[in-house]
């Protein structure tokens, strides 16, 4: 949250430091943060050698993404240790991706008054930060969000926060499938809730 100012100032030193512990405790995606941050000299100063050390750990846990920043660094591609029981190697990269009216159906028009289920994509300071995360994450994965609307909805009372929200869906159980499946693709938050309206 610190990372992207999500319900709180964005500021890169607390972000660096909260990864840093969850790396230190063997936490594959922190261990990717953490050594990107170092690798880029966000919120920490940078040390390259430091950050292929975190990304070589996250690289051998099979977390993804790793080898590409390693690349970038000029570092050889990292074999992954982790054992994998039963584990099965495809032949190609298949796309198993439906269209969203069928992964996420919509309720009847005699139901939609009971559509009230939507997904929370982050919790931002200002309105522009929620736009752009709207933005960026359509530009990401334009496939995963075809057929859904964005709401960004204002609230709180001293310090307000600008949500940023897809939907609607026709019940828990599809928004819990979105937002698994929208963090294996693009690994942030997603928070399933039931709307008043």
């Amino acid at each position: 949250m610190y990372r992207y100012g999500e319900g709180v100032e964005q500021d890169l030193e607390p972000a660096f430091s909260w990864y840093r512990k969850a790396a230190e405790l063997n936490y594959a995606p922190a261990q990717f943060h953490t050594g990107t941050m170092l690798a880029d000299g966000r919120g920490t100063p940078k040390d390259v050698s430091e950050a292929v050390g975190w990304l070589t750990k996250a690289a051998e846990a099979r977390f993804e993404r790793t080898n590409e920043k390693l690349q970038k660094l000029n570092v050889s591609y990292v074999e992954n240790k982790a054992e994998v029981e039963n584990y099965v190697e495809w032949s190609r990269n298949w796309d198993l991706n439906l269209p969203s009216n069928i992964r996420f159906p919509l309720p009847s028009s005699s139901d939609i008054s009971d559509a009230r289920f939507r997904a929370q994509l982050g919790a931002m300071s200002t309105r522009q930060s929620a736009s752009a995360l709207e933005q960026k994450l359509i530009e990401t994965d334009p496939s995963l969000f075809d057929g859904l609307s964005f709401t960004i909805i204002e609230s709180g009372q001293d310090k307000v926060v600008y949500r940023l929200q897809a939907g609607p869906f026709a019940s828990i159980q599809t928004t819990r499938f979105f937002c698994n499946r929208l963090d294996q693709s693009l690994n942030t938050g997603c928070l399933p809730l039931q709307t008043l309206h």
